[in-house]
C-alpha cells in the first residue's frame, strides 16, 4: 500500500517536468490530475502482477494443472497480498473523488469489481484455498497498461496518432485474449476440477461466495469486452474514429 501511494505522489512531479502542458491541462478540471496518477500507478501495477504470476508458476509448474483447491505456495500469497492491495488502494480513491467528474465513468463497475475482489482475495488468504484461481484474475491485469496508456495518451493531445490507433487495438485483442479466451475457461475448469476438494470442507456460504466471485468477474470482463470490441469494430469499419472512441 505504501509503495502504491509513493508512486500516486511521484506521478504529479514527474507529470509537470515531462510534461507541463499536459499537466496544466489537467488541473483545469477537478480531479484530472488525481486521475492520471492513479492511471500512471494501475499501468505499472499491471506489469508488476503479470510479472509475478509468471514467477510463481515458473516456480511451481504444478499451478498450472493441480485440482487441490487448497495447493498455494508463497508466491501465490504474495500475488494475492499485493492484489488485495492494490484493490484497496484504488477503491480508496475512488471514493475520495466520488463527486468528480473525471472520476465518474465505469465508476458503479468498478466499485462492484474492487469490492468484490477485495472480499474474495481476503478469503482466499484467510481460508488458504482458490490461490490457482487468483492468478487467473490477477494475470487479468495484463489489459491495464494498454487501457491506462489509451486515457493518457488522449490527454497528451494523441488521440488522433498512429500510436493511439495501435494502443487501442493491442487493448481491445489483448483483453479478448486473456480476460475472455484464456480466463473464462480456466476460471471455469478450476472451479469444476477442484470442486470435489471444496465440498464437505468449505461452509456452504463460502462455496456460494466462490461461485458468485466467479460469475461476477466473468459479466464484467464480458460487458466490458463487448463495450471495447464494438468501439474497435467501429473504428476499423470506417463508421468512427480513434478520437471519437469514449475515454
Amino acid at each position: 500500500m505504501c509503495s502504491y501511494l509513493a508512486l500516486f505522489l511521484l506521478s504529479r512531479p514527474l507529470t509537470r517536468w515531462l510534461f507541463p502542458a499536459t499537466a496544466a491541462s489537467l488541473a483545469r478540471t477537478p480531479g484530472q490530475l488525481g486521475y492520471w496518477d492513479s492511471s500512471f500507478v494501475s499501468a505499472l501495477n499491471g506489469f508488476v502482477n503479470v510479472a509475478l504470476c509468471v514467477v510463481a508458476v515458473v516456480h511451481e509448474p504444478a499451478l498450472l494443472t493441480s485440482t487441490d483447491g487448497f495447493f498455494k505456495t508463497p508466491e501465490t500469497c504474495r500475488v494475492s497480498v499485493l492484489f488485495l492491495s492494490w484493490c484497496s488502494f484504488e477503491l480508496m480513491l475512488q471514493l475520495l473523488h466520488w463527486n468528480l467528474e473525471a472520476w465518474k465513468t465505469g465508476k458503479v463497475e468498478i466499485i462492484v469489481h474492487h469490492v468484490s475482489a477485495i472480499v474474495a482475495w481476503a478469503l482466499y488468504l484467510e481460508g488458504g484455498y482458490a490461490h490457482q484461481l487468483s492468478l487467473v484474475g490477477v494475470f487479468c491485469e495484463a489489459t491495464n497498461p494498454f487501457m491506462n496508456f489509451r486515457w493518457m495518451l488522449s490527454k497528451l493531445g494523441l488521440k488522433n496518432s498512429r500510436l493511439y490507433f495501435v494502443n487501442g487495438l493491442l487493448f481491445c485483442f489483448s483483453w479478448l485474449l486473456v480476460r475472455i479466451a484464456f480466463a473464462l475457461p480456466a476460471a471455469s475448469w478450476l472451479l469444476i476440477a477442484q470442486w470435489h476438494s471444496y465440498v464437505g470442507v468449505l461452509p456452504v456460504w463460502r462455496l456460494a461466495l466462490l461461485v458468485g466471485f466467479v460469475g461476477v468477474g466473468t459479466t464484467l470482463n464480458l460487458m466490458w469486452g463487448w463495450k471495447i470490441l464494438h468501439g474497435a469494430t467501429q473504428v476499423l469499419s470506417g463508421s468512427g474514429t480513434a478520437a471519437d472512441k469514449h475515454d
